[in-house]
């Protein structure tokens, strides 16, 4: 692409961490030609990266990683990275050899605490990670590192797209697998 080097960034945390805010915080700051992809399983709001708090800006639906590959803009950012397959680490890694600027948001392990999707991957593929957190809704504490799932705990499935109805942040004192 260009003889400028790429790299890859990758942020992650719990929910409500502030990891979509601060990908659009990067986003808004780039400089040149950019895209902000969001996952089609996403399925929040529609053709947007909407943050917690209300803001919001239009985002390209892709499917599969395949997809985001063919992208020729200098900056790439991707939101919930991990409602992608296990190929966007690879893409992702070969986008910012190729001189592209990739930033990935996204949660790093599930409501179990076990790894989630791709985003471990990127973690160590990354040449910048952040890892954010926030506070506990149970004990106020500063450290909440944990997605805990409010509704349906007992269900299987790992994906359950939602937000605040459906998830909340804990520490690791808090947290409980069952809950």
């Amino acid at each position: 692409m260009t003889k400028r080097g790429g790299y890859l960034e990758v942020i992650t945390g719990p929910m409500f961490a502030g990891k979509s805010t601060a990908l659009l915080g990067l986003y808004e700051q780039a400089t040149g030609a950019r895209v902000l992809i969001k996952p089609k399983a996403d399925t929040r709001s529609v053709g947007v990266v909407r943050t917690h708090d209300g803001n919001e800006t239009e985002a390209v639906i892709m499917a599969t990683s395949e997809e985001i590959k063919a992208r020729r803009e200098r900056y790439v950012f991707i939101d919930e990275g991990q409602f992608f397959d296990d190929g966007l680490t690879q893409v992702c890694a070969d986008m910012a050899k190729k001189g592209h600027v990739v930033r990935v948001a996204g949660l790093d392990k599930d409501f179990r605490d076990q790894p989630f999707g791709p985003m471990p991957a990127l973690m160590l593929e990354a040449d910048i990670l952040q890892k954010l957190w926030t506070r506990c809704v149970v004990c106020d504490g500063p450290f909440a590192s944990k997605t805990a799932r409010k509704t349906n705990p007992d269900t299987l499935q790992q994906i359950l797209v939602g937000g605040a109805d459906k998830y909340e942040p804990r520490c690791r004192r808090c947290f409980k697998e069952d809950t």
